[in-house]
């Protein structure tokens, strides 16, 4: 309903207008009234209602002043003027100021009521307006995301020479320019292994406005908890916006307590463009630490050797190496037929397989280049979009058919990994 508020010194009309509008049969809720335009400024700037109705002539400020002020804090407001002179001079002063209807008095309750009708025809219009201009932007967010997602992922990939680089960054208004270059990857996630919670969704965001913010970061993917990030600059901003991206992430951690853990790794160095590919997938390798060794919160050369070596994965990369593809056709096999269970996990497929959870996690991201995690939602959103095209189902009726007991949470996930929500998903 749209909120409406009387501004009128004679306390009959006032009570009047008050007392025989049926405002809910309109669309509208009566917010307030006041006796002049000083006390009334003050409630208006509170209550922030979508129609003004005031009189002209009152003590201390008339309506006139009134409704200047008014409409320049509130420009979206509707005003109707009420005045006992039939005067030109008022009439005009009222159009300049942007009033919508000018009412004599006597003011007839069929006149307040037609004023009412057409003010909400008014008001809903540029409602669809605003709704449409919305979603078109939100669209246009959506695919323009993509499209950088897309890019990134090509790069990493090594599917463009440096030149091609340029070319599509410049076509995505993409700033690549270095000389110098360092890929990161990092995770901001639950120490104890239970579901994400809303508040640290909002953690993540801060963290992505961050590196949105200042343009010697590249915000380059995204999924679930996990961000990719490119520092880029001369050799000192690269360093600087490395270790500033690790005290971030440590104080959105300690912000929220000892529930919340973050790793990150980050890669050597690069000069060329080309070098990004070998930097991404060095930082690929580093972030399957996380699951080796928990006390780890920065894994770099320096010191991955020496993770590699105290958690005895040296041996077990060989071993990968060698050997677990009978293991993963297994774990595959698995995770296919129960990866709709919300309590689905690392732990549970890796004792389901009879292997460490660190050995299965290596084992599996060097196999299938993507981690245990980004597999399973990516099997979800595939099952989810399915659900969307061809069934009528609610969102939540979805989000729990898909593993997720959270339909929020579902959203949040979709969202992040499609690039729009499940309603616009489905109205595709």
């Amino acid at each position: 309903m749209y909120k409406v508020f009387i501004v009128e010194d004679e306390v009959i009309v006032r009570e009047g207008l008050r007392d025989n509008i049926p405002w809910e049969q309109y669309g509208y809720r009566f917010v307030g009234e006041a006796g002049d335009g000083e006390i009334a400024l003050q409630m208006i700037r509170q209550e922030r209602p979508d129609v003004l109705i005031s009189d002209i002539r009152m003590p201390f400020m008339d309506g006139l002043s009134l409704c200047r002020i008014v409409k320049a804090e509130l420009p979206d407001i509707r005003i109707v003027i009420l005045s006992g002179y039939d005067d030109f001079e008022y009439a005009r002063s009222a159009i300049e100021i942007g009033v919508d209807k000018y009412l004599t008095k006597p003011v007839t309750r069929r006149a307040v009521i037609g004023a009412l009708i057409e003010l909400s025809k008014k008001l809903e219009s540029e409602k669809e307006k605003e709704d449409y201009i919305y979603r078109q932007r939100e669209e246009m967010e959506a695919y323009e995301q993509f499209l950088r997602r897309r890019f990134f992922e090509d790069t990493f990939a090594g599917n463009y020479s440096p030149e091609q680089i340029y070319r599509e960054a410049g076509k995505l208004s993409i700033d690549v320019t270095g000389p110098y270059y360092r890929v990161m990857l990092f995770d901001l996630f639950m120490a104890d292994g239970s579901r994400e919670t809303e508040m640290l969704a909002r953690y993540l965001e801060d963290a992505d406005r961050y590196f949105l913010r200042h343009p010697q970061y590249l915000l380059t993917q995204w999924l679930n908890n996990t961000r990719c990030v490119i520092a880029k600059g001369d050799r000192e901003t690269v360093e600087d916006a490395c270790v500033k991206a690790e005290s971030l992430l440590e104080r959105l951690a300690g912000e929220y307590g000892s529930g919340v853990d973050y790793f990150l790794c980050i890669s050597d160095p690069t000069e060329r463009l080309s070098g990004l590919k070998e930097c991404y997938e060095q930082a690929r390798a580093y972030f399957s630490c996380r699951y080796m060794d928990r006390q780890a919160h920065v894994v770099t050369t320096e010191n991955y050797p020496y993770i590699m070596e105290r958690t005895g994965s040296v041996k077990q990369e060989q071993e990968i190496e060698e050997g677990g593809s009978d293991i993963l056709q297994e774990a595959l096999a698995y995770i296919d037929a129960h990866y709709t269970d919300e309590n689905i996990s690392l732990n549970t497929v890796a004792s389901r397989i009879n292997v460490s959870t660190g050995y299965f996690s290596a084992m599996f991201s060097q196999k299938m280049n993507q981690t245990f995690v980004e597999y399973v939602t990516a099997r979800r959103m595939d099952l989810a979009k399915q659900l969307l095209r061809t069934t009528k189902n609610h969102t939540f009726e979805i989000a729990a058919q898909t593993g997720y007991k959270d339909a929020n949470y579902f959203r949040y996930v979709f969202k992040k990994t499609v690039g729009c929500t499940p309603k616009e998903y489905r109205n595709r």
